[in-house]
């Protein structure tokens, strides 16, 4: 049974229990809850500073003018990663004294808790955007992890290093809508999943995903071990989030101990410099510090003599065929022979290593290269909607007709044409 998805009104306090429901795997959608409690110029305020530090306040107006939604439209996108990194130290400042209050007032308990140092700022402009600025994003993401300017695939916190057992306050700073919003797989939880470094593995299916409209103010709050991804922003609105982790108990690091949490009893005071102490001195930090980098650079040499002498370390193959009938993968060109009565209706089945035939809501039968534009998802493993195929990983959503997205940047995918045999 998937987990429940509940959303609630911040009037509406207060909720029972709310950090052992999310531990249970319960999601919440807390409506207007920054305003009902005080803190949304507080949190936006850390955004405006920023701006204001880095262009001027002048520019910092503009912005608010025409929303932080249009921020595209007054900065360029090759001046988002740095006002990002500015706000990244504004926030860490006030991290503690926000989530304190945040949290007596939401989760209705004043109980000890520990929290990541430093809050983690989005700003996910819209892809068309930043093509031209690739190369900087990508040096920014090779420095400072994906998921702030640019899509995260679809991962757990702990496999990038958290604790398992924390807890996600994802807040719009702006408006969230379908296309540039956080995507939840509530039927992963819990499950055994493959991975790939800090990603789910290709062959993995992730589910169907779960996307977020929100106002600014609104809360969503999960179980940092959920998994969870971000939408490709195919619209024309820039996504901007602050979001913060935090646990109500021990830390419990699942795979590695790589993030400052700090104890909130320490915290905020004279004592603030030792907030960090109790998790800098557990066994996981020290051992994470210490023999996880000894075993990484032993592979490394591993694989660097295997190279030397000449070994191949052979890499998995991908799936293969799935019993369906196709004359090649070929160019586009090249007529299929398709066995349409084996597709269903709004199903995708992968008949090669790089092909996947789809029966779309009009009953046509489209076959199409299996790997998406963006970053290689299996499409195999997606949905259909309106004519669409939808990436099971970030919801870029390609027309099955012409293999375009709304993404103008991305290569469109290949459509194969093709003859339907459905008796």
């Amino acid at each position: 049974m998937s987990p429940q998805i509940v959303e609630l009104r911040a009037n509406d306090r207060p909720f029972a229990d709310l950090p052992e429901r999310m531990l249970n795997g319960e999601i919440f959608v807390i409506r207007n809850c920054l305003q009902e409690i005080g803190q949304f110029d507080e949190l936006v305020g850390m955004t405006y500073d920023g701006i204001s530090d880095l262009f001027g306040n002048a520019t910092s107006q503009r912005i608010r003018e025409v929303g932080i939604e249009k921020i595209h439209k007054v900065l360029g996108a090759g001046d988002i990663p740095k006002l990002t990194e500015a706000i990244y130290e504004i926030a860490a400042r006030r991290c503690f004294s926000f989530l304190r209050i945040f949290i007596d007032e939401v989760m209705m308990q004043s109980n000890r808790f520990y929290f990541e140092r430093k809050a983690n700022v989005r700003f996910h402009l819209p892809y068309d955007c930043i093509s031209e600025q690739a190369q900087l994003f990508e040096s920014y993401v090779k420095r400072l992890g994906p998921g702030k300017i640019t899509p995260h695939s679809p991962h757990r916190d702990s496999w990038v290093n958290h604790p398992s057992n924390a807890v996600n306050v994802w807040i719009a700073a702006g408006t969230i809508k379908s296309g540039n919003s956080l995507i939840i797989f509530p039927d992963a939880y819990r499950r055994n999943l493959r991975r790939t470094g800090m990603y789910l593995n290709k062959e993995e299916n992730p589910g169907v995903g779960v996307t977020f409209t929100m106002n600014p103010g609104d809360v969503l709050l999960f179980n940092a071990d959920h998994l969870h991804s971000s939408e490709i922003n195919s619209t024309d609105c820039t996504r901007h989030v602050i979001s913060f982790r935090l646990t109500f108990e021990k830390p419990n690091y699942r795979y590695g101990h790589f993030y400052r949490y700090a104890h909130s009893a320490f915290a905020g005071g004279l004592l603030d410099k030792f907030a960090d102490v109790p998790q800098n001195i557990a066994w996981s930090y020290i051992r994470f510090r210490t023999v996880n980098p000894i075993k990484h650079h032993t592979k490394r040499i591993v694989k660097q003599l295997a190279v030397l002498v000449g070994i191949e370390i052979r890499q998995r193959a991908r799936p293969g065929t799935y019993g369906l009938n196709i004359a090649d993968d070929g160019a586009s060109d090249n007529k299929t022979q398709i066995q349409g009565h084996d597709v269903l209706m709004r199903e995708i089945k992968p008949i090669s290593r790089s092909v996947c035939v789809a029966r779309t809501e009009n009953n046509q039968v489209r076959a199409f290269s299996r790997y998406c534009p963006h970053n290689g998802a299996d499409l195999s493993l997606g949905t259909i909607l309106n004519g669409k195929i939808m990436c099971p990983w970030h919801n870029l959503p390609i027309d099955l007709e012409t293999g375009f997205s709304p993404c103008e940047s991305l290569k469109k995918l290949e459509i194969y044409s093709g003859t339907i045999n459905d008796k």
